[in-house]
């Protein structure tokens, strides 16, 4: 207590409160993930409530998404990370329940992403939007860092919902954008994680399982995530 007593004492740190959708996104999908390891709905629960605040705060009337929140005010154009960890998440949370309205806002966001984003001349993703401020140079930026880039992101994001909705056009995206930067992911794999779980999940194909309505459905999902 003596001790606790004289820290208290001290200048607190800063505390960075503002609200990011790339940052948001990873912990989404952390929480589906907690929920189908689980069981415990109070994951899904903080999941789900996180992804309906983005949707309903930081979401433009044109469906283009804002980077950041804070102190009840938003700025900023998203970034192509916020779509691609956000798409993914919203994926993971129809994956967790079933519920087509995370599917439909997924759908949403990457019919944007493509519109914002999609260098079709160069098989991938610029980093920033054709509303972004001007720039000398649109950049791509493919390695990971301490978060997976965008294009990674976006990657996995695109064949996940391409074979869930039977999208050849949105697998094609996922395709060439992994083509796009095999060298490089070959050169320097530990830059390039995620966009090789993108690639692993086309080499492999995903293992597909139909659960029908009825008696059983929970605990059979139960299942399949274990």
């Amino acid at each position: 207590p003596l001790l606790l007593e004289a820290r208290s004492k001290r200048v607190w740190p800063g505390r960075d409160d503002k609200v990011q959708v790339s940052w948001n996104g990873l912990m989404i999908s952390a929480m589906t993930v907690g929920y189908q390891v689980s069981g415990d709905r109070k994951y899904l629960d903080a999941a789900g409530r996180a992804a309906s605040f983005i949707l309903a705060q930081m979401v433009q009337p044109d469906g283009r998404l804002l980077h950041s929140y804070k102190d009840g005010s938003v700025s900023n154009n998203a970034y192509l990370d916020d779509y691609g960890g956000l798409i993914n998440a919203l994926i993971d949370l129809y994956e967790s329940t079933f519920d087509e309205t995370w599917l439909e806002r997924a759908t949403q966001l990457a019919d944007t992403t493509i519109s914002q984003f999609w260098d079709d001349e160069g098989d991938s993703f610029f980093y920033t939007g054709i509303d972004h401020e001007a720039l000398i140079v649109r950049s791509k930026n493919p390695y990971d860092n301490a978060t997976p880039s965008g294009n990674s992101l976006t990657a996995l994001a695109f064949i996940r919902l391409g074979t869930l909705l039977r999208r050849d056009d949105y697998t094609s995206i996922a395709e060439r954008t992994i083509r796009r930067f095999q060298p490089y992911m070959l050169e320097t794999p530990n830059g390039f994680a995620q966009m090789i779980c993108a690639a692993d999940y086309v080499l492999g194909g995903p293992v597909e399982v139909i659960v029908t309505e009825g008696e059983g459905k929970e605990e059979m999902i139960r299942a399949i995530n274990d």
